[in-house]
């Protein structure tokens, strides 16, 4: 790109199309050309007949993202364009690599919605889809054009996908929904197409409250909807705690009985992660939960779930931290502001801030490991959790803080070699489960034994196995695979976090976790620990 480009650009906003124009004149003025052609003529370029190469067909689009905000006056003026070809497929593709291009832009423009709401009108599904897409990246405000060309969209009677799509942006709008949207959610809860029916719930998920009205859709939902029923069941959890008890314990109790890896199993499994998310709120069930019989993974999930009860009681009712950075030199550290500076990741940073802990001893280590990890476990839970894996080496972890034998070390090192799917795992899941197995290999100053874990390879981070952790946990946050890439999806992801807000997301659960045992106030993994213990043992008597 040229240096007159580079000059003018900071000028160019993407929120205002005026300024994009003005850009496009002065670019025009000085004859600049991006490999030989003007903005204009690589949209242009878009109505050239199709070439029987698909790569080459998509240059053009290619092209004009790399030129970027300059390529939108000239994207916008051919949306807006009535007819742009004397043949109707001719004119939709032309419209449909516009399209492309926009949502391959960076910075998002957002000076494009008018253009894209105009787009909506087109007699063609998947123009409009496409257009829909663009909406959902752009997170636009709620205002009343859009809320009601999204709510047709969303009425499309023979077109699910349409449907789907709609429902899709109206989750990601920036700024509370207006009231149309909740009764349009109500009614997409009886679509005949279930990905509409999860979204529907999603946007009622993000109404500031929930009326009876909605209380008891979702209580019908939870009865009816086979596919959705855990999804609801969330958010009635929610909603009305009261009237999700009983359905809850319903479906947590098909845990016993049910064959391995089955959907029945699934369910009840599912069913639990969300009595982990009640936290205190959920305390009236730890007998039932207690009594529940099975093997390993339902053990590991009933004693997360435990945990995660009592664990949110003893915050809410222990008196917080009064850190003194000046008599404790890791209590210093800790509430240092910002990460090391550098030319690297977030993630890189955050290793390279662990590295500053090795001397302080192998439990501080441990502690920090494990709290970080802690905070990522429930990704590879909520997707996989009829694999218990990476959860029976994070309590296996806890089991050495309490006592820290070379036999707990090695379980904890065994448990943790979990070595998930790069095919077919979730990115956050997948690096979730290497956060927990560079956790359990925190419990040696030095590389495990072989016979520990012998398929365990150290990984060259700085910080060590503290550094791979909270390297991977940050990643894990932000979406990402923990190393090249990961093939796998899942609905179930939460949305990823900004790299800077996930690492900053990690120290403070490290803080938060380690600060009340330095400064001698509790202990955060000893007695969640042993309160579990002693009710879980009460429970089975």
């Amino acid at each position: 790109m040229s240096e007159e480009f580079k000059n003018l650009g900071p000028e160019a906003r993407p929120d205002d199309l005026s300024s994009l124009r003005r850009l496009e004149d002065e670019l025009q003025r000085t004859g600049w050309r991006m490999e030989g052609r003007t903005p204009r003529e690589w949209v242009a370029a878009f109505a050239l007949p199709r070439p029987p190469d698909s790569e080459a067909e998509t240059a053009p689009v290619n092209m004009v993202a790399r030129i970027g905000l300059a390529a939108v006056p000239a994207l916008v003026d051919t949306l807006y364009t009535e007819r742009l070809a004397p043949r109707p497929k001719q004119d939709l593709r032309i419209r449909s690599l516009c399209l492309e291009a926009l949502g391959l832009m960076e910075p998002a423009p957002t000076c494009v919605i008018p253009a894209l709401l105009r787009t909506l009108r087109v007699r063609s599904p998947r123009v409009q889809r496409q257009a829909l897409d663009v909406l959902a990246k752009l997170r636009p405000q709620p205002d009343g054009v859009l809320i009601r060309a999204l709510l047709v969209c969303l009425a499309s009677r023979h077109e699910p996908k349409t449907r789907l799509h709609a429902a899709h942006v109206l989750t990601q709008l920036d700024g509370p929904l207006p009231p149309e949207v909740r009764r349009a959610a109500l009614e997409r809860l009886g679509d005949s197409y279930q990905w509409v029916r999860w979204y529907a719930l999603r946007i009622l998920g993000q109404l500031p409250e929930w009326d009876d009205e909605v209380c008891v859709a979702l209580t019908e939902q939870v009865i009816l909807d086979d596919n959705n029923r855990i999804p609801a069941l969330r958010l009635l959890a929610r909603a009305d705690p009261a009237r999700a008890f009983p359905l809850l314990v319903e479906e947590i109790q098909k845990v016993e009985g049910s064959e391995a890896n089955s959907k029945r199993m699934e369910a009840g499994l599912k069913a639990l992660r969300l009595v982990e998310g009640l936290g205190a709120r959920g305390e009236s069930l730890i007998p039932i939960l207690g009594r529940l019989q099975g093997g390993a993974v339902i053990r590991a999930h009933v004693e997360a779930v435990v945990d995660g009860i009592l664990r949110d009681q003893l915050y809410r009712s222990r008196p917080a931290p009064s850190p003194d950075p000046a008599g404790d030199e890791r209590i210093a550290r800790l509430l240092q502001e910002g990460l090391p500076p550098g030319e690297e990741t977030p993630a890189r940073a955050l290793a390279r801030w662990a590295e500053g802990f090795l001397p302080f001893g192998r439990e501080l280590c441990v502690r920090m490991a494990l709290a970080a990890a802690r905070r990522v476990v429930a990704l590879w839970d909520d997707k996989y959790p009829d694999d218990e894996g990476p959860r029976s080496g994070l309590i296996a972890l806890e089991d050495w803080v309490v006592a820290p034998t070379e036999e707990n070390a090695k379980q904890a090192v065994r448990l943790g070699n979990n070595v998930p799917s790069q095919m077919f795992c979730a990115p956050d899941a997948f690096s979730a489960s290497w956060a927990i197995t560079y956790a359990t290999m925190c419990v040696t100053s030095k590389e495990p034994p072989e016979e520990w874990n012998p398929n365990g390879k150290p990984r060259h981070m700085p910080g060590g196995y503290l550094g791979s952790c909270l390297h991977a946990v940050c990643r894990a946050l932000s979406g990402m695979a923990v190393i090249t890439m990961s093939f796998g999806s899942s609905a179930d992801s939460p949305p990823p976090l900004p790299p800077e807000q996930a690492a900053q997301e990690v120290v403070k659960a490290i803080r938060t976790e380690l600060l009340p045992w330095l400064c001698g106030t509790w202990d955060p993994v000893k007695e969640p620990l042993r309160r579990r213990r002693e009710l879980l043992a009460a429970a089975r008597g």
